[in-house]
């Protein structure tokens, strides 16, 4: 096998799938499924193998994407993100945006529930 561009170092600096998976809590369908969909691809792919290797670079990413998720982010804006996002303050301006379409949401489902109320004191309980 040659041995990829940077030689033996990086192959040592390398994680297989199954491992990288244990290191950042994805589980390796999605970690496929992101390198897919180009949203976490592998450092390298084996030929004949297909096996995936990812570095440490990609575990601070998969990191990122967890917590971007967490935020309720969907994978299209976390790839915009992710490629937009060479500086903090980027990242700030997209949770901030988030952060707004959080507090509109609750607004309504403020809103919604007054509704619900007004309805039930109106009518009284079913039953």
């Amino acid at each position: 096998m040659p041995l990829p561009q940077g030689g033996l170092s990086k192959i040592l600096n390398e994680t297989r799938i199954g491992a990288y998976s244990r290191i950042t809590g994805l589980t390796v369908k999605t970690l496929r499924f992101y390198h897919e969909r180009g949203v976490l691809v592998p450092e390298r792919v084996e030929v004949g193998s297909g096996c995936r290797y990812y570095d440490q670079r990609n575990v601070d990413r998969a990191r990122a994407i967890v917590v971007l998720r967490e935020f309720g982010f969907g994978l299209d804006q976390i790839v915009e993100i992710l490629r937009e996002c060479g500086e903090e303050t980027q990242v700030v301006r997209f949770l901030e945006q988030r952060r707004e379409s959080l507090i509109q949401a609750i607004s309504r489902d403020r809103e919604l529930l007054r509704s619900i109320d007004r309805i039930i004191q109106q009518n009284g309980r079913c039953g």
